[in-house]
């Protein structure tokens, strides 16, 4: 009885945690919109968006970018593809024009749940092909990074299926032609050296490792925005 009534207190407040975190981000969103219309920045402006992995790497891009641009990224962790749905259109109104959107998705939508993945590979593609959409009508330009493979003990997660839902994220890119950056190789390298302890079953960085894995997308994000001011001088 006592193990039950523990279970559902401990439940309830990981409800009532998750709804004061979303209006705490509901009042935060709304003072940055308003904030951004009353004061505008004018800068080239940026926004990254992704889980746990891609925020790692954002404190590099923005040492990296700014100030030249205004690097942006939401306030919580952008989770899978089925959350950042249903926050996609809030992030984007952050600015009213984006010149470059860096996104991935992938890592929450194929952690394992009872053996298969949280969301299934023909979901995952439904999802990340209307995330994109949106993002590539909402900006000038629009950057998609690979999924970082997983150490060998990862709990959750298997690297065939990283594989495979990497290779879908690819094709839907091709297709609505968004430049792919692709870390797979220099992932799996990167973490050797400088996964987050346990290195063997945990599946982020330090900070190093963070400023490893930032460096190619840089690259990736200058020529794209490099490209773009060569073509506006033409």
């Amino acid at each position: 009885m006592r193990s039950r009534i523990h279970l559902h207190l401990s439940s309830t407040l990981r409800r009532v945690r998750l709804r004061l975190r979303l209006t705490r981000a509901r009042y935060l969103y709304a003072a940055a919109i308003l904030l951004q219309e009353v004061f505008p920045d004018r800068r080239p402006a940026i926004l990254v968006l992704g889980d746990s992995i891609t925020r790692g790497r954002l404190p590099h891009l923005k040492e990296m970018f700014e100030p030249d641009y205004a690097v942006c990224a939401p306030f919580e962790n952008g989770r899978g593809t089925l959350f950042s749905l249903t926050q996609i259109e809030t992030w984007l109104r952050l600015r009213k024009h984006w010149d470059l959107v860096v996104f991935n998705w992938g890592l929450h939508d194929l952690r394992r749940r009872d053996t298969v993945p949280a969301v299934s590979q023909s979901e995952y593609a439904k999802s990340l092909t209307i995330l994109a959409t949106r993002i590539i009508a909402k900006s000038d330009h629009a950057l998609f990074v690979t999924t970082t493979p997983v150490p060998p003990k990862a709990a959750d997660w298997k690297n065939d299926d990283v594989d495979l839902y990497n290779h879908t994220a690819i094709e839907i890119m091709e297709e609505l032609g968004v430049p792919v950056c692709d870390l797979s190789l220099l992932a799996a390298e990167v973490h050797a050296d400088h996964g987050k302890m346990p290195r063997d079953s945990d599946i982020h960085y330090d900070r190093e490792g963070y400023r490893l894995l930032a460096k190619p997308v840089a690259g990736a994000m200058r020529a794209i925005l490099e490209t773009s001011r060569w073509d506006a001088a033409d």
